[in-house]
């Protein structure tokens, strides 16, 4: 008999614009810069909830969105996965929300010491063709793991 777990769906984005990326660079707990992105709400596909998340967060619209990876760790009671998606601006205006503000950047130009939690690794999953899959794992008595399939 397979076992079934609850799961929350979650999305990253990653816009580019020549040789730059959108920033996210947040107040909140997730504090640091990092890409936009959310929770997929019920009923809504993948990429409907990166087009609203992409809009709520920064302003802007956006095409040719690409599934690049995925990304997953366990909560007490729950995986979390996070789909990891390129994607171009379809419009210019940039509007920060309350999440943050939002600038476009080379990623060379980044101080990585500004970066979220977890940012460098889903960064690494997001620009490396060589890898789809980012696992988050705890072991017991152990520092965290991270593993690239």
């Amino acid at each position: 008999m397979h076992k079934t777990e609850k799961t929350k769906l979650l999305n990253f984005i990653m816009i580019k614009k020549q040789d730059e990326v959108l920033i996210l660079n947040r107040h909140d707990k997730f504090k640091g810069y990092t890409f936009p992105g959310g929770h997929v709400e019920a009923n809504e596909s993948f990429v409907q909830s990166v087009k609203r998340e992409a809009k709520e967060e920064t302003g802007l619209d956006i095409v040719d969105i690409e599934l690049v990876g995925t990304c997953q760790y366990q909560e007490q009671d729950y995986r979390r996965v996070i789909l990891c998606y390129q994607a171009k601006a379809s419009t210019t205006k940039l509007l920060s929300s309350s999440e943050g503000e939002v600038f476009f950047a080379k990623l060379s130009d980044l101080d990585i010491n500004k970066y979220a939690s977890g940012f460098k690794e889903l960064l690494e999953l997001c620009i490396n063709p060589n890898y789809s899959e980012l696992v988050f794992e705890t072991l017991p008595n152990e520092e965290n793991q991270t593993h690239y399939y």
